[in-house]
């Protein structure tokens, strides 16, 4: 299966998003259900130019290659068994929990940064799906909504907690002095975490042959 053709299928993985998609970023609906291939496409079709203006000293390829280990990672049947710790298995099952979702939060969030996400932004026309998609990812979402930019902040500085196990709590600074609390559910999170991953993955995988 070639790259292209693999993209088709993540789009097909991600199909029910297509709506939620065209009314929180400014794409249409069509749009939403080929986003990775259309990404792609519009990324291979301005490498060379992309890859000259990579402004990171992490080279692309390693950047792809650790971002595929990761979702590898995802796919994993099972975490550690519970069983095998002298601690109270509830305890256990709560810790892997949290560490899952620190790695998430992590590679979604804050491993692919705002360097990537710039070139597309900047760089591509801005008519293009990527660029219009990297631009909600930094926080410009329609009607000037900024889910995507106050999560990563609070990721990348550590202010979030959970409330209840689907409810998300973070912190976002308002001023020097001041910080806005938000909530986010399970549902939202997961969401987001899918934008990022159709949207940088593709980028990358494009930039990188």
């Amino acid at each position: 299966m070639g790259a292209g053709e693999f993209y088709d299928v993540l789009d097909t993985r991600f199909h029910a998003d297509a709506p939620r998609l065209s009314e929180e970023l400014p794409i249409t609906q069509r749009e939403a259900r080929f986003l990775s291939a259309t990404v792609y496409r519009e990324v291979a079709e301005r490498r060379a130019h992309l890859r000259g203006a990579w402004p990171d000293q992490m080279p692309i390829e390693a950047t792809l290659t650790a971002f595929e280990r990761y979702q590898h990672w995802t796919t994993l049947p099972q975490r550690p068994n519970v069983a095998d710790s002298d601690y109270p298995a509830a305890r256990v099952a709560d810790a892997i929990a949290v560490a899952d979702h620190v790695v998430h939060f992590y590679m979604n969030f804050v491993y692919l940064r705002d360097g990537l996400f710039s070139v597309l932004a900047e760089h591509l026309s801005p008519q293009a799906v990527a660029a219009r998609c990297s631009k909600f990812v930094q926080g410009q979402g329609r009607g000037g909504r900024q889910p995507m930019r106050r999560l990563r902040n609070a990721v990348a500085h550590g202010r979030w907690t959970y409330e209840a196990p689907a409810t998300l709590v973070y912190w976002d600074r308002a001023s020097p002095t001041a910080f806005t609390r938000y909530t986010c559910s399970v549902d939202d999170l997961n969401f987001y975490m899918r934008v990022v991953t159709r949207v940088g993955w593709p980028a990358l995988a494009a930039l990188a042959e």
